[in-house]
């Protein structure tokens, strides 16, 4: 009794094996590519927090210096007056390195105006600024949204401001985005676990997140559809103008 080959025989077995394959390369590379877009993103942070460090210790050896002015004010003689112009000075320099070191504050009307190269670092930015009122699902969701614009910086540096697609974006995180968080912030912090009308605000915010990381991440595939198309035809077109006769 002969065995008999499953239908479609190998070459359909064959075509089964490379198709998963090939969606196991996209899905490997997706996360690599949102874990170097993790780590450039720590390391900004770092960054920032140097600076900070920085400032601040310069503060610290200025306020030394101060300090031995304000003993050799009191040793020479300088007098009162001189004296507490001399004091009056510490606070004011370490105020001033206090709030130079901090970073301005990013507002949501800021991200609708930015250029579509700054899109990315402003909305991170803004994100980072949340952080603290977000519950840990939402805050993890926010830092996804900002690594999909992130990923988006190459494309919407050369996508015009007036394309739907960068209207569509600019809607999405420079208003959808903060009206979410806004609102969720604006409830008690004591009611924000508390259900009301079959309602939870933490569980609507992280369900909103959810549905603008999901709207974010269709934006971004069809920016990149629409680059794949515009290489595909320009490819066609090389083809047409250099290989014509042959065909």
């Amino acid at each position: 009794m002969t065995k008999r080959s499953p239908p479609g025989g190998s070459a359909e077995v064959d075509a089964v094996i490379e198709k998963a394959q090939a969606g196991i390369e996209r899905v490997r590379a997706r996360i690599n590519d949102q874990s170097m877009q993790s780590v450039a993103h720590t390391a900004r942070r770092a960054a920032r927090r140097a600076k900070r460090f920085a400032i601040l210790a310069l503060a610290g050896v200025i306020t030394l210096f101060i300090g031995a002015g304000i003993i050799g004010a009191v040793t020479d003689g300088l007098g009162l007056f001189g004296f507490l112009a001399v004091v009056m000075a510490v606070p004011l320099v370490l105020i001033g390195a206090f709030l130079f070191s901090r970073e301005p504050e990013v507002k949501a009307d800021t991200i609708v105006r930015a250029d579509l190269p700054q899109l990315a670092d402003r909305t991170r930015s803004w994100i980072d600024q949340q952080r603290p009122a977000l519950p840990a699902p939402a805050a993890t969701l926010a830092d996804q949204i900002g690594q999909r614009i992130a990923a988006l910086r190459p494309q919407l540096a050369t996508l015009a401001p007036n394309a739907p697609e960068a209207i569509e974006l600019r809607r999405l995180v420079g208003e959808e985005l903060p009206h979410l968080v806004e609102g969720y912030k604006r409830v008690p912090v004591n009611m924000r676990r508390q259900e009301r009308n079959g309602r939870v605000a933490e569980r609507d915010l992280i369900d909103g997140m959810r549905l603008l990381d999901e709207e974010v991440g269709d934006l971004a595939q069809a920016i990149a559809a629409r680059d794949m198309d515009s290489l595909s035809s320009h490819k066609r077109y090389l083809e047409l103008r250099y290989r014509g006769d042959e065909a």
